[in-house]
Formats: C-alpha cells, sequence, structure tokens
C-alpha cells in the first residue's frame, strides 16, 4: 500500500490504499489466532484493505495531529464504509498513524463473517454489540518526496 499527502495543512487531497495479509493478524493466544483465520476465510481472501478517500478534521495538537480518514474496508471481498479516529505523528523518520474504528456486531456477523456465528463466540447470544479494530501504520518518504 501507500499514501499521497500532497497537503499536510489542509489535509485536502489525501488518498491511501493499505493491505493486511490476513494470516499475519495475531491476538497473541494461538486458538484464537487459528479460530480467526478460520472464520476470515484467509485461505480464500487472504487480503483485507482499506482505501483512504479523505482526512477530516484534523487538527493539530500539543504531539500530535488527530481527525478522521474516510474509506472504505474490505474484509473477505466485501466492502464497508469505514470512519476511523486517527492521530499522526512524527515517529523514526516518518509518520506514524495510529487508526481506530468500530464495527458493530451485526455488520460483522450478518455482512462479513457470517461462519462466525458457526463458532458461537457471543454472536448467537449477542453478547458484544461493538468489536473496536486498529492499526499502526509508519509512512516514510520515497525517493521523490511522496508518504508511502
Amino acid at each position: 500500500g501507500g499514501a499521497m499527502l500532497p497537503d499536510t495543512v489542509t489535509w485536502r487531497g489525501a488518498h491511501a490504499e493499505v493491505s493486511v495479509i490476513a494470516d499475519a493478524l495475531i491476538s497473541g493466544e494461538a486458538m484464537r489466532d487459528i479460530l480467526m483465520h478460520q472464520v476470515l476465510e484467509t485461505h480464500s481472501y487472504p487480503k483485507l484493505r482499506f482505501t483512504l478517500d479523505s482526512l477530516v478534521g484534523m487538527k493539530r495538537g500539543a504531539d500530535a495531529i488527530v481527525g478522521s480518514a474516510v474509506g472504505t474496508l474490505t474484509i473477505r471481498g466485501l466492502l464497508q464504509p469505514m470512519v476511523a479516529a486517527v492521530r499522526v505523528f512524527p515517529d523514526g523518520g516518518g509518520m506514524r498513524v495510529l487508526a481506530k474504528w468500530r464495527v458493530p456486531s451485526d455488520t460483522l456477523v450478518k455482512k462479513w463473517i457470517p461462519k462466525i456465528r458457526t463458532y458461537g463466540l457471543g454472536a448467537n447470544t449477542n453478547l458484544w454489540h461493538d468489536i473496536f479494530m486498529g492499526a499502526d501504520l509508519v509512512f516514510i518518504a520515497d525517493s521523490a518526496g511522496q508518504k508511502k
């Protein structure tokens, strides 16, 4: 993936695409990871993707820039409009971007991962109502000065 950030003052014209190899997602618990990869059907859908359409409400704080990333999250080949809270700050010679978003469990169970009902995991009893996800990315400028 990569990002185009032509204007870091108004943040207009920002576009990005970030792809993740689904089998690389880990929770730290092996059995949970195996189950997660099964319900995500990573053998058939090896990548998850977020496509950034725009950055909005970007405000400079004391140590970071915060705002919202508007785009589309693709899981198992299905697209879902998404708004993620973002925090941007310099780190390691680049720009670190922390993103967090909320997915209603209804969307997760009925649209993205209906197979999760087979395993239960609280999906059958409405044990949880929202799933919170996040990303931690570092973008570095390429030789032309573009963020990637």
